[in-house]
């Protein structure tokens, strides 16, 4: 429908603020891939309620960090 849903747009920014340094940052995405790898490798352990898990799909991964470097780029831009 074209429409923006605001308060959406701003749980997906504060779910990617994952340091809650209160700015959404390269460092956010480095966070997550530095928790996947961790967790891949066996240092830590996976989590059902993991704040790195941005997306919401019950993991830590790639897609994650994907996500919050999207955001990033928008915020950037202009576009959000």
């Amino acid at each position: 429908n074209g429409q923006v849903d605001l308060v959406d747009m701003f749980k997906e920014e504060a779910s990617c603020d994952t340091d809650n340094s209160g700015e959404i940052e390269i460092t956010d995405a480095t966070a997550i891939l530095e928790n996947y790898a961790n967790t891949a490798a066996g240092i830590a352990a996976a989590s059902e309620e993991n704040p790195m898990d941005v997306n919401g799909d019950g993991a830590v991964g790639i897609d994650d960090a994907t996500f919050v470097l999207t955001v990033y780029a928008e915020l950037a831009a202009g576009m959000r």
